[in-house]
This record gives structure tokens, C-alpha cells and sequence, in this order.
């Protein structure tokens, strides 16, 4: 199997397969944290005013990410992997990809937000982004942990 991954604009016909990427790459965070209804609608209406990206490897989307510009800053919003693609630098070409469009149209951050007990802050780290802000998260629930972090990183970004 190839694994040259192409990283695109979404387009309408890609969402439906977008969004199984997203549910099922999140199903294993789901054990250390859920979205309160409230959140879920309030992630619904980002997404509609957010661009879209999707990874593919051999025209199968393995990854999907919503982007939202908010003034120079360019937010990270869901990325998401399909579990078997994990682990081989897609979550990496995308930020790039990001990285790059941030650049072009004159963004100077890209942050993301991302939940500490997940683990991923250490990967956002390997990826440039430091972290700006740590607060409780209100807006999901958890059966393991008595508190979740909610967690903000941001990337500096020299505007060419």
C-alpha cells in the first residue's frame, strides 16, 4: 500500500466521510472525556463557519481537520486520524499543510485546544506549539478523571 498522503481543501462531497473520520477517531478519547450536549452544539456551529481539510492515502480520506480564522490567528479545530493511520506522520502533514497556508495568507499564530489527559500535548510540543493557557474543562464530562484540562497551544508563525 502506498502512503503518499495528499492534503486538500474539503469538499462537500468529502464530508460525510470527513465527519465518520472525526467520530471515529475520537471514539477512543470518549473513555477519558465527553462533549456535554451544550459543547456539541456550540462545536456544530464553528464548524459551519470553518474551512475543512482532508488527508487522503490512495483516495480514501484518512483525516480531516476544520481550520478557523479568527483575526491573525489561525485555529486548529478537530483534527482527526482514522486509528489505523495513526502513527505515521499524517497528524504531522497535516499541521504543516496548515502551517503553510497560515503563512500565505498572513497568519501569525496557529493554535489549537487540546484535553491534557489525552496525552497530546507532548505530541503539539514535538510540533512547535507551546502551551498559552490551562484551564478546567466545563464544557465535557469525564468517568476517570475528577478534573479535565482543557489545554490552548500556539505555533508562531513568520509570515513570509
Amino acid at each position: 500500500m502506498s502512503t503518499e498522503v495528499t492534503i486538500r481543501e474539503a469538499d462537500a462531497e468529502d464530508i460525510t466521510s470527513a465527519n465518520a473520520v472525526f467520530e471515529k477517531a475520537f471514539e477512543p478519547l470518549r473513555a477519558i472525556y465527553r462533549p456535554t450536549a451544550q459543547a456539541a452544539v456550540s462545536r456544530t456551529r464553528n464548524i459551519k463557519e470553518s474551512n475543512r481539510l482532508v488527508a487522503e492515502i490512495n483516495s480514501q480520506i484518512v483525516g480531516s481537520v476544520e481550520l478557523l480564522s479568527e483575526g491573525k490567528c489561525l485555529h486548529v479545530l478537530g483534527l482527526a486520524v482514522l486509528p489505523e493511520f495513526q502513527r505515521m506522520g499524517i497528524a504531522h502533514d497535516m499541521i504543516e499543510s496548515i502551517i503553510c497556508r497560515a503563512k500565505r495568507v498572513g497568519h501569525n499564530i496557529v493554535a489549537l485546544n487540546t484535553i491534557k489527559e489525552t496525552g497530546n500535548v507532548s505530541l503539539f510540543n514535538k510540533m512547535g506549539f507551546n502551551i498559552t493557557r490551562e484551564n478546567i474543562a466545563t464544557w465535557c464530562t469525564s468517568d476517570l478523571h475528577a478534573e479535565i484540562h482543557d489545554v490552548r497551544m500556539e505555533r508562531k508563525i513568520e509570515t513570509e
